[in-house]
């Protein structure tokens, strides 16, 4: 087991709230890269991140809304820092069936993205263990 002090916590939250202001998150369809590596598909949307903080153990990113820029079904949200430098790619997933688990970091409801139509990253919330 590891216990993290409250303090520590929030101070890594402060880390990756600095880490990824002024930078991006991306959506893509497509097979999972490794991490890291280059998406094989589509740009689906994109969000301009602006400052963000942290409250506690928590980073939360709210972007506005954006129009997506291709059809697809969204497997892959990769955030960038300020330079366009890889910082994390979290998968992503059609909603799972009822009474079934979540197996996905993210939920796309709906789970196809069409060119053209509102995107939005409903409250994604980054939290410290």
């Amino acid at each position: 087991m590891i216990a993290l002090s409250p303090a520590l916590k929030a101070a890594r939250a402060q880390a990756t709230a600095a880490a990824l202001s002024g930078g991006s998150a991306e959506l893509y369809a497509g097979a999972l890269p490794a991490p890291g590596a280059a998406p094989a598909g589509a740009l689906l949307a994109q969000w301009a991140l602006g400052a963000l903080s942290a409250s506690g153990a928590q980073v939360v990113i709210a972007p506005a809304p954006v129009m997506a820029q291709a059809d697809g079904a969204p497997t892959l949200l990769r955030l960038r820092d300020a330079q366009g430098a890889w910082l994390a790619d979290l998968d992503v997933g059609p909603p799972p069936a009822p009474g079934e688990p979540q197996t996905t970091a993210l939920v796309a409801t709906p789970a196809l993205v069409y060119a053209g139509g509102q995107v939005s990253l409903s409250a994604l919330t980054l939290a410290e263990p």
